[in-house]
């Protein structure tokens, strides 16, 4: 029982420190939060996985490189779902659009929705895979 005092009162400096430094690094996020939205969620975990990586590289993480290889492609996949240009991605263009086949503009639609399924799927089995082994 005294140890865990004398342990919180030995790291309380550093605790209050990075507490109030995450408090000002991640309040803009947190105030512009609505729960309506996926979208600051999606931000939330690419900025996260993101400065994760970065520790993954410069620390003393076993497998550092491999596994801050694995966060970014995580944070890359967030940024493009949130970025939502899959359609412009697959062949769509304002000007030319009125001018396309039905069967034209169904297969740009169809390959756009497949490029963000493909998205969402391969960042659920990297996380699905790859997350538990991120903190040891």
């Amino acid at each position: 029982m005294m140890w865990r005092l004398w342990y919180r009162l030995k790291y309380a400096p550093y605790d209050i420190r990075y507490g109030v430094r995450n408090l000002w690094r991640w309040f803009p996020l947190i105030w512009r939060d609505r729960d309506w939205d996926w979208a600051y969620l999606a931000e939330l975990m690419e900025i996260k996985l993101r400065r994760l990586a970065d520790c993954m590289e410069n620390g003393y993480h076993v497998g550092g490189e491999r596994h801050a290889r694995q966060a970014r492609t995580c944070a890359v996949l967030l940024k493009r779902l949130q970025e939502d240009d899959y359609s412009e991605n697959a062949g769509y263009d304002e000007k030319s659009w009125t001018r396309l086949s039905r069967k034209e503009a169904r297969r740009v639609i169809d390959h756009a929705e497949n490029m963000a399924v493909q998205d969402q799927q391969y960042l659920g089995k990297l996380l699905a895979k790859h997350l538990r082994s991120w903190w040891d």
